[in-house]
Order: structure tokens, then C-alpha cells, then sequence
């Protein structure tokens, strides 16, 4: 029987992204193994990482819009996790740091002795000065390194050891899918979806372009389930409110089986040129009520998504192109049947299983 281990988790922010949501998913693959697991994450913010049951060390921060704010607060994370980190002296942890930027904690993992993982979401495509030196501290204080696709495994040169381990989705979204398909109503229209954070790099006013372009179908409808600032999404919502094809799904009221059960083919428009994808989870969420998918030609939803078969590669700024893809499963219901069955098919690829398995096999042999 595997020796049961103390694993440290570290994350900068607490939110309905990607990043901390593959992490809760990762938590609740060692506990379920019987790890114990502690918790480093900022209390100002909730998120995926909030109501789990770890033993939660808070730190103190938040983003600010003001950038110089931002990196006072992140110099004043890196202290507290530093420090706290320290505490782990000889206590044989595995430290596992999600995403790049909780560096100091790496670094008084290896002081006080203890194993360091780093699970890394980020490309290293256009990255900015600060970037680059958390990346190097990822080659510098690693034993090892998790990459979410094989993509932005390649761009890593360091001697590090490491591993693609895909992202999944966890059991509790599986289940859910399973009780909700029988109560699940679908509308009598065709419905393009996008679910993602209000930032323009993400695509969102090419979305918006789209519905624009194919407002003359009636039948064509657009949904947006926005992740960001209340104030943020208001002033966006009120900036298109002129199309009658497009809706804004509040994530308050609703939540993301609300809009794939209604969906008949989701986008992801991130633009490669200030944004590469580097997975793209809600990719995976569609494929698993069986949703076709539109994704950039560039990054990792390029391993989800099969060109022609279950969705298609294009340039994520070409809209005449990608409202053609749009007109052409619209106007075909047995090619778009196919992509939706072909679609299903290729989630079982990310299994939870698989996952478990491969995280499992990771913290057992480190």
C-alpha cells in the first residue's frame, strides 16, 4: 500500500478560472487517495479553491486594475508564502506550485529540504520580462514539472524532469451531466456559445462581431457566460445590447450546465497573437455534452479538437471563416450530429481516471 503523503498546494488567486480549477481537481485526487493536504491561497477572493476539505493556510492578495498596486501586492504574496513555507522544515512535503508565480515558496521548499512539483499552465509565447523570470525559477527549484499539454511542454528546454498530465474534469461535473441530461430542455434554435473571461485577448468582441455578422438568422443564436468584475460585465452587457441574437447568461444565476445543455456549438476565441491557449477546459466541458468546437489553429486546444471532425482549427480573427463553419453545421444537422457524437468520443481521452491515475503515479515516485 502507497505511503500516505503531505502535499502542499500553493496558488496566487482564487477564481472561476482555469488554473485553480484543474488544482481543486488535483486536490480532490489526493484526497481521495488519502493524502493530506494542505492549502496556500489568498482569502479575498472565492473561487474553485474555496469549501474544500484541505487545511487552508491563508495569504493575503487580490489584483488591481492599477498595475504598480498589483505588484506590491505580489512581492507582499511572496513573502507570506515564502515564510510560510519555511515553516514545512523537514516535515517531507511535496510542494506543488500551480502556475508559475508562487516562485518563493519553491524556493523554501528546497531550504527546509521538502519536494517541489510545479503544475505549469502558461506558454512561454510572448512573455513579459517578469514572466520570464518565473519561468526560470521553475527550471532552477523544480524536481519536477507538470504541463497541461504537450504544446507548452515543448517549449521547455530546462533538464527538469517532466510530463504532459492533460487536464480532466472531475467526477462531480461528470455526475452532474448524468443527472441533468433528462431535465435538460433544449431551445428550438441553433445556439453558438462562449464561456470565458471578459478580457479582449480571450476573443470577446470577436464573438460579439460574429453575432453581428449572422443577426439576419433568426434561428442563429448567441449565448456569453462572462467570468470577471460585476461592473465590468454591466458595461459590456449595456455596449451590445443592440443585438437581439446575442445573450449574457449570468453566472450568478446560472451556471455553466445551464448554457452547454442549451448549446449547440461552443467557441473558444483566443487570440494566439496576445493570448495562446495553452489547454482550454471549457473546451473539454463542451465535448462532454457533446458539443462541437471553433477553436484558434494555435496551442493546446489543438490536441482537444480534431480539425473536421469534432470541430475545427481556424484563425480565431478570420470572422467570414468562422461564420461559414458556423452556416455549415447550421445547415447540415447530420455532419453536425456526427462532430457531436465524434465530440463525446474524444472526452473520454481526459478521463478522470486517466487523470487520477497519472497524478497518482507522479506523487508516489517522486
Amino acid at each position: 500500500m502507497a505511503k500516505k503523503k503531505r502535499i502542499v498546494c500553493v496558488h496566487l488567486l482564487n477564481d472561476f478560472s482555469g488554473s485553480p480549477n484543474m488544482l481543486k481537481t488535483m486536490i480532490k485526487v489526493f484526497l481521495e487517495a488519502g493524502h493530506e493536504v494542505d492549502l496556500m491561497v489568498n482569502k479575498e477572493t472565492k473561487g474553485f479553491l474555496s469549501n474544500l476539505n484541505v487545511n487552508y493556510n491563508y495569504v493575503s492578495y487580490n489584483f488591481h486594475k492599477n498595475k504598480g498596486l498589483t505588484l506590491f501586492y505580489l512581492i507582499w504574496f511572496q513573502l507570506q508564502i515564502f515564510l510560510k513555507a519555511l515553516l514545512y522544515y523537514k516535515k517531507d512535503c511535496i510542494f506543488i506550485i500551480n502556475t508559475i508565480y508562487p516562485c518563493s515558496a519553491a524556493i523554501a521548499a528546497r531550504i527546509t529540504g521538502n519536494k517541489v512539483v510545479y503544475y505549469i499552465h502558461e506558454s512561454r509565447r510572448s512573455a513579459n520580462f517578469l514572466k520570464i523570470v518565473f519561468f526560470k525559477f521553475s527550471e532552477i527549484f523544480s524536481h519536477y514539472n507538470i504541463f497541461v499539454s504537450d504544446f507548452i511542454k515543448s517549449e521547455d528546454s530546462s533538464k527538469v524532469p517532466k510530463k504532459t498530465i492533460y487536464n480532466s474534469l472531475d467526477k462531480q461535473f461528470t455526475n452532474f451531466i448524468i443527472q441533468e441530461k433528462q431535465i435538460g430542455v433544449k431551445l428550438n434554435t441553433f445556439n453558438v456559445s462562449f464561456v470565458g473571461s471578459l478580457k479582449s485577448f480571450k476573443g470577446v468582441y470577436n464573438f460579439t462581431e460574429l453575432a453581428k455578422k449572422l443577426q439576419y438568422f433568426p434561428k442563429i443564436q448567441f449565448f456569453m457566460m462572462l467570468n470577471g468584475a460585476k461592473e465590468d460585465i454591466d458595461a459590456f452587457i449595456l455596449e451590445h445590447d443592440n443585438l437581439d441574437n446575442l445573450h449574457f447568461i449570468s453566472n450568478q444565476k446560472y451556471n455553466v450546465h445551464d448554457i452547454y445543455r442549451n448549446s449547440d456549438v461552443l467557441l473558444n476565441l483566443s487570440i494566439p497573437k496576445y493570448w495562446v491557449e495553452t489547454f482550454g477546459l471549457t473546451i473539454l466541458e463542451g465535448f462532454e455534452y457533446g458539443l462541437p468546437a471553433i477553436v484558434p489553429n494555435i496551442g493546446g486546444p489543438t490536441e482537444i479538437v480534431d480539425n473536421n471532425l469534432n470541430g475545427f482549427c481556424l484563425d480565431t480573427l478570420d470572422i467570414d471563416m468562422i461564420s461559414t463553419k458556423i452556416l455549415y453545421l447550421y445547415n447540415n444537422p447530420d455532419i453536425h450530429q456526427k462532430f457531436k457524437i465524434e465530440a463525446k468520443n474524444k472526452s473520454k481521452k481526459f478521463s478522470y481516471t486517466n487523470y487520477k491515475k497519472a497524478c497518482l503515479e507522479l506523487i508516489e515516485n517522486i
